[in-house]
Formats: C-alpha cells, structure tokens, sequence
C-alpha cells in the first residue's frame, strides 16, 4: 500500500472515531447525525445541480447507490448505539466492513489477496462471534440484537466502500462526498419526519457537538475516498479500520465503558486481522 494513501487512512480513522464517539454521547442519535449531515449536503446539492450534466452516468449510479446504502449505514448505526457500548459495536462494523470489501474486491475489482490477506479474513470473522459464543447467559438478549446491527451495518460498509471505489474513478472526491451525502440525507428524510420533534430537541441540546460531528465525518470520508485514488480498497478498508483498537480506548477511558476480558480478546483478533490484510 502507498505510504501517501497508509498516512490518509490511519488520519481519517482518527477523524472517523472521534465523531462516532460524539454519536454515541447524542442523546438522540439519529436526529444527531441527520443534523451532521447538513453542511456538506448543502454544498452537495448546489454541485449536483451545478455540475450534474458533467457527471458521467456510472458516476450518478455510484451516488445515488452510495446515498441509499449509507441511508441504511446511519441508520443501523445508530440502533447500535442505542443497544450497546462503542467498544462493541465499532470493531464489529470495522471488522465485518473490512472482510466484505476485501471478498468484493476480490470478486469484482480482480484484486488479488495473498496468504495473509486470506488470514486477515479469517481472524477478523472468527473475532465477529467470539464474544457472542463466550458471554454470560445474561447478557444474551442485549448482545445478540446489538450484533444484528452490527451485521447489518458492516455489509453496508463494505457495500459502499466498493460503490465508492467505483464511483471516484469517475467524479473527484470532494465533489462526490457532498453530493453522496445530499442523497443520504435525502434517503432518511421518511425516517427523520418521524421523529422531527427529537430533531429539535437534539439541535437545542448540543449544535457545538453536531458542527464537529459534521467537520470530522466529511474530512474522514473525504480522505478516505482521496485514498481510494491511489490504492486497492482492500487495503484502504484494512487500514481504516486501525481505528477498531482506538474504539477499545476511547470507549474505556472517555465513555467509562466496561471492557470484558472476551471484548479485548476480539478486538484483539480484528486489529491482528486488519494488519495482515494490511500487509498482504
């Protein structure tokens, strides 16, 4: 993997992490991150409609694909969020993101995985049941449908890593992000009527934290799809997930989650498994 794309990677897991974590804090979660999702889609609207005819087709079918699976990605998450600790939901969307988007790329971007890529996959799924298979009877209920949503929600990252991929052979990064998050918020708008008072509740309660929500999800994802440029997205997904280890942390030491010993040993697996994708 190209240094340049390796060092835009592990800055945007930072950034990818720290909003996420401010999610999770959101007393409201998805009004939080509909509300994020304003200043970027604002310019993103402007552009679509500005730039539209200069847009090849596979590129508007890779945004509007895009927008609709991330409608499904931020949706997911949230009920995640709302179900269990960060430290068990992130490593488990990283990890299941991480293992499809190297199957897919495989598949239909002719990459070729090597002895270690194929052990990366390996760990990383063994690592997705580990602390299912090994926790308390109590805790089953819970565990199980916060997993269910982590499921989901890692086959809509690795969904869209590859959509993405595709979609930025053909329309620059910043100008595909804004317009790919427009259409996001778009998709979510029947979700979000629902709960439109919680929309204004979230807004009165904390728009310092949905501004800095907004800035570090466009400068991750951004960064992100400017990586995609130059490097295959098996190893662009791999080393985004570097922040899987950081979400051990941040949940332990900012969110005073409590890490059970099973936990560890699974994020553990995926971090091990991210780096010999990583080094495939």
């Amino acid at each position: 993997m190209p240094l340049t794309a390796l060092i835009l990677v592990i800055s945007a897991s930072l950034f990818h992490i720290a909003w996420n974590t401010l999610l999770k804090k959101a007393p409201q979660k998805l009004a939080f991150i509909w509300l994020a999702l304003f200043p970027p889609s604002i310019m993103g609207c402007g552009l679509f409609f500005w730039q539209v005819h200069s847009f090849p087709p596979e590129g508007i079918y890779c945004l509007f694909a895009s927008g609709i699976i991330h409608g499904f990605y931020i949706w997911s998450l949230a009920q995640a969020y709302n179900k269990a600790d960060l430290s068990f939901v992130y490593p488990y969307c990283r990890g299941i993101g991480t293992a499809l988007a190297a199957a897919l790329g495989i598949l239909f971007l002719n990459e070729t995985p090597s002895f270690m890529g194929g052990t990366g996959v390996g760990l990383i799924l063994l690592a997705i049941f580990w602390e299912p298979l090994t926790r308390r009877k109590q805790k089953e209920k819970t565990s199980l449908t916060a997993l269910l949503f982590a499921l989901f929600n890692g086959i809509c990252v690795g969904s869209y890593l590859i959509v993405d991929k595709i979609g930025v052979e053909h329309i620059s990064p910043p100008i595909y992000l804004c317009v790919m998050l427009f259409f996001t918020q778009l998709a979510l708008v029947p979700i979000i009527f629902q709960i439109r008072k919680q929309v204004q509740e979230q807004w009165k309660l904390g728009k310092k934290q949905v501004l800095a929500a907004a800035f570090c999800m466009s400068l991750s994802y951004g960064v992100t799809l400017a990586a995609m440029k130059i490097a295959p997205i098996m190893y662009v997904a791999s080393a985004r997930s570097s922040a899987i280890v950081v979400s051990g942390i941040t949940g332990w030491l900012v969110l005073r989650e409590e890490i059970s010993s099973q936990r560890w040993v699974a994020i553990g697996m995926i971090a091990v498994g991210v780096y010999c994708l990583g080094v495939a």
